[in-house]
Parts: C-alpha cells; sequence; structure tokens
C-alpha cells in the first residue's frame, strides 16, 4: 500500500469516527462506525486475506 494511502484511509477513519461522535440519531452513528470500520481494513488487507483460510 502506498503511504498516501495508508495517510487517507486513516484520516477517513478518524473523520467517520469523529462524526459518529457527533451525531444524534443512532442510525447515523452506525452508519459512520460502518464507514470507520470499511477504512480501518483496508490499512490491514493481509489480515483479511487469512481469514478463513486454513493450511
Amino acid at each position: 500500500m502506498l503511504e498516501d494511502d495508508s495517510s487517507y484511509f486513516t484520516r477517513r477513519a478518524e473523520a467517520e469516527l469523529d462524526q459518529a461522535q457527533r451525531a444524534t440519531d443512532p442510525k447515523v452513528v452506525k452508519a459512520h462506525f460502518m464507514l470507520a470500520e470499511s477504512y480501518l481494513e483496508r490499512l490491514q488487507p493481509d489480515a483479511r486475506a487469512g481469514v478463513g483460510q486454513r493450511t
């Protein structure tokens, strides 16, 4: 992953977490947490690739 990608995904995850904290509607909070999780998962693609695989 390029450093620019890593920085971008980190900034986006932080922004989504900030928005989740400011939101008052539980559905909106959940949506922001889901988006943050998605960005954080993109920072660890190798960890996701190994899920469910057994050798």
